[in-house]
């Protein structure tokens, strides 16, 4: 089966991003050799990348990954450096890059003789980037190896499973496998919700992906209960990444399938704001976008708006920027075609 790229959206960047790092540097601190002030600019850079200011992020890891290039430090913390230069460069859809980083971490990881940071991570998010960039034989290998990993570090309930379960269910989506990613998803959810963490930004990934599949099951008003869901967790932790405004723009097109056309422009224009603050105006995720939102206006007869952002997409540089994935919105037609379904389970 060929893969569908329209489930590519914000499973993929997860919380790979933020919040398994610091989860991850706290609970490894007996191990990883990091000194108090290189903890300070991980949780500096973490709280930056959240926060939607990645080149910021990027420039803090990259002044102190150039102080880890000294052998004299003594300090197995350059795994994790390199690991979430990986993240930042992810989120600003560098792909090429970000692969690079999360290699180059792993070969340290894996040449150190007291390992610091946590392999199955970089596995993880390595997996991502082979998944984003449409290597999914890759993106499978690497991702059930940082399963097995967890899972014989922690056990088969504990949130760091759920982590990578969440990716691998992505995988699972993308290839068409409904019922698949929806037990891997419901595994996560459950690991979730018995650890208490059914309010945090990493679960809101795991309901963005239930959300995905109702939709693709033809459940509309289910689709969009778990992808607003999902966003409120989000807005809340003030968590703000390409993957939430891929999010947003796939709740744009829920809304357009139910009809609710005001909605649908609404989130489509702040799904743009959001990709425009994490990854510049001249990015390919925001011309992903745009591009998105210039099929919605064309849809409505809006012609002169469709105008404005046909000249926005065109000042863009198409070969200048890495592409994130081809698309990563929900098809509007497939939805459409479910509606006509005689036994669809479809929204008003």
């Amino acid at each position: 089966m060929t893969p569908d790229p329209s489930v590519l959206v914000s499973m993929e960047r997860d919380m790979r991003t933020l919040l398994v790092y610091l989860l991850l540097i706290s609970a490894l601190r007996g191990q990883v050799t990091c000194q108090p002030r290189e903890r300070e600019i991980l949780q500096q850079a973490a709280d930056l990348q959240r926060t939607g200011r990645v080149a910021d992020s990027e420039r803090v890891l990259l002044e102190l990954a150039n102080l880890l290039e000294n052998p004299s430090s003594g300090s197995t913390c350059r795994a994790t450096v390199l690991n979430n230069l990986g993240s930042v460069n992810q989120d600003m859809g560098r792909l090429a890059s970000a692969e690079r980083f999360y290699l180059r971490a792993l070969r340290f990881e894996q040449s150190t003789l007291t390992p610091g940071f946590d392999r199955a991570t970089i596995l993880n998010n390595l997996g991502s980037v082979y998944f984003e960039s449409g290597q999914y034989r890759k993106a499978e290998i690497a991702r059930r190896q940082a399963v097995e990993l967890r899972t014989a570090a922690f056990g088969p309930d504990h949130p760091s499973v759920a982590r990578v379960l969440q990716n691998l269910a992505a995988q699972e989506l993308s290839l068409g496998r409904l019922t698949e990613a929806d037990e891997l998803y419901d595994r996560a959810l459950r690991i979730w919700t018995t650890a208490g963490l059914q309010d945090t930004a990493e679960c809101a990934t795991t309901l963005q992906g239930l959300g995905l599949i109702r939709a693709k099951q033809g459940n509309i008003a289910a689709g969009v209960e778990h992808v607003q869901h999902a966003l409120e967790i989000w807005d809340r932790s003030r968590t703000i990444t390409a993957a939430v405004a891929r999010a947003e723009a796939n709740l744009a097109v829920l809304k357009l399938a139910q009809g609710e056309l005001s909605s649908s422009d609404f989130h489509w224009k702040s799904a743009i704001r959001k990709a425009e603050q994490v990854t510049g105006e001249q990015s390919g995720v925001t011309r992903e976008l745009l591009a998105g939102y210039l099929r919605f206006l064309r849809s409505t007869n809006r012609k002169a708006e469709a105008k404005i952002i046909t000249a926005r997409m065109g000042a863009i540089a198409v070969g200048s920027h890495e592409p994130s994935v081809r698309s990563s919105v929900i098809d509007i037609t497939e939805l459409r075609q479910k509606r006509r379904s005689p036994d669809g389970v479809l929204g008003p």
